[in-house]
């Protein structure tokens, strides 16, 4: 009796996801499925969803993809950088040779403090590209790892002009406020962190790191 109970709690969780994705292999229910979720922590889920990429034609691989890079490209700056990444590293997986992609996945990384994360994915880009490209969103992620490099070595200093340089050329990317925060952080410049994660919260209000660092200031009475 115990077994056909769980049996039948298992297929009332399953069914809804059945119905609501369809299949992994049918293209418009994917894409419909999509459109129809209102929150990125649905879509991601939705991305999970699919494990076979190949069954679609090439055209819909491009549709999908375009789909993807549009919907990375509005998470930035709006969504917290953490479901930004979760929703990147889905989308590269479904696609790992978009080296657009993997530049947003870089970048995501950085802002998270994942250096080594980050490092690799821009190796991959650069790979991809045979180390020449010029990408400007690509090498504004260079300065930017550089700089978090640097921050955690006894070169912590050389950071600061690393990160000023990723303001200078992406002004709407919390990315770079957020790491100058944190290097003002580190220096136990309590006051000037404290412009640079406000700075981060004005661009993207629900920026969870920015937030929580301005909770920890507070608390502990740096500010």
């Amino acid at each position: 009796m115990k077994g056909k109970i769980l049996s039948l709690v298992i297929s009332l969780l399953v069914l809804p996801v059945f119905f609501l994705y369809a299949s992994s292999n049918d293209f418009d229910s994917l894409i419909e499925s999509l459109a129809k979720s209102n929150d990125y922590s649905g879509q991601i889920k939705i991305l999970r969803s699919v494990n076979d990429i190949d069954s679609f034609s090439e055209k819909e691989k491009d549709r999908l993809k375009r789909a993807l890079l549009e919907m990375t490209i509005n998470a930035e700056n709006t969504v917290d950088p953490g479901l930004n990444a979760a929703l990147l590293i889905e989308a590269n997986r479904l696609f790992p040779d978009d080296p657009r992609l993997s530049v947003k996945l870089a970048k995501a990384y950085v802002e998270l403090g994942q250096y080594k994360q980050a490092l690799d994915a821009q190796f991959k880009v650069l790979t991809q590209s045979g180390g020449k490209s010029d990408d400007y969103e690509l090498t504004t992620v260079a300065h930017a790892v550089m700089g978090l490099g640097l921050m955690m070595t006894e070169y912590s200093k050389k950071a600061y002009n690393e990160f000023k340089t990723v303001i200078k050329r992406d002004p709407k990317w919390t990315g770079g406020y957020f790491l100058m925060g944190a290097y003002y952080f580190r220096a136990k410049n309590f006051k000037e962190a404290a412009k640079y994660f406000k700075k981060c919260q004005e661009i993207n209000p629900v920026h969870g790191g920015a937030a929580n660092m301005l909770i920890t200031l507070k608390k502990e009475n740096k500010i």
